[in-house]
């Protein structure tokens, strides 16, 4: 991926055995974009991969893997033609603002039915993704239709799934970190810094009775070239929530007793 291509490649193995070279990737597909690219992300729909490509301007574009028999009867693996989405078409933002998006998200509808959860495999008739622009606005999809949206105060700059748990995390410049159910809960965290850079994943720590243990943690890159690890958070689960903001008990993250 480049500021405006994505490129597809496959893996081909080296016939010839006299070479050290065990194989090398081979280009397939070729994807130019009229908007400067977000990030990408990747979801399973009916056990097909997606890859969703962000777009300033609140949209991105879906590509869709499909497997299909050549003529030598072997299973090959090509690309739909590309889908846009713009659900935020309607409203009034900026075409070029910065936007990230992230695919396969959980969601329930404000009847309480999950439109799609990962728990339930079972349950693959819509592919929801989560849109978020530098401006402050989030925005959960299915196709061009807006389930559900939600404005902050802050320059959102990413989201992120989190580990484990069937939520995604919204990151701000300004050090602030959102932590988002599908009931629309939504937590928020403050760092003790301001964020360049965020990823969140597992984090392997030992215990004291000397046990491997992998928690969650956030990684964030501050300026200076910093870089700080939060790990054995105690998150509470969103859903015990009675409501969405908690202001009197905000508590920022422990400092983090990691810097590299």
């Amino acid at each position: 991926m480049t500021d405006r291509v994505v490129r597809s490649f496959k893996w081909v193995e080296n016939t010839n055995t006299k070479e050290d070279v065990k194989g090398w990737f081979v280009t397939l597909n070729k994807w130019e974009f009229a908007g400067q690219i977000g990030n990408l992300s990747s979801s399973l729909s009916d056990g097909v991969a997606e890859i969703f490509v962000s777009q300033p301007g609140g949209s991105c574009c879906r590509l869709k893997a499909c497997v299909s028999l050549n003529t030598n009867s072997i299973l090959e693996t090509n690309f739909e033609p590309p889908v846009y989405h713009n659900p935020t078409a309607s409203r009034s933002r900026n075409p070029l603002m910065q936007t990230q998006v992230l695919a396969g998200v959980s969601f329930k509808e404000t009847s309480g039915r999950a439109v799609r959860s990962r728990q339930n495999s079972s349950d693959k008739s819509k592919n929801i993704y989560a849109v978020c622009s530098f401006d402050g606005s989030l925005s959960v999809c299915n196709e061009d239709t807006v389930l559900w949206e939600h404005q902050t105060s802050e320059h959102l700059i990413g989201v992120y799934p989190f580990p484990l748990r069937d939520e995604f995390i919204l990151v701000a410049g300004s050090g602030a970190v959102y932590i988002v159910n599908d009931e629309k809960k939504m937590l928020k965290l403050l760092t003790t810094e301001s964020i360049n850079g965020f990823t969140a994943g597992l984090f392997g720590t030992v215990s004291q009775q000397g046990d491997h243990v992998n928690s969650c943690a956030f990684a964030t890159i501050c300026s200076g070239g910093r870089i700080f690890i939060y790990h054995s958070m105690n998150i509470p689960n969103l859903s015990m929530m009675k409501s969405v903001w908690r202001r009197p008990k905000k508590q920022p993250l422990p400092v983090p007793n990691t810097s590299i």
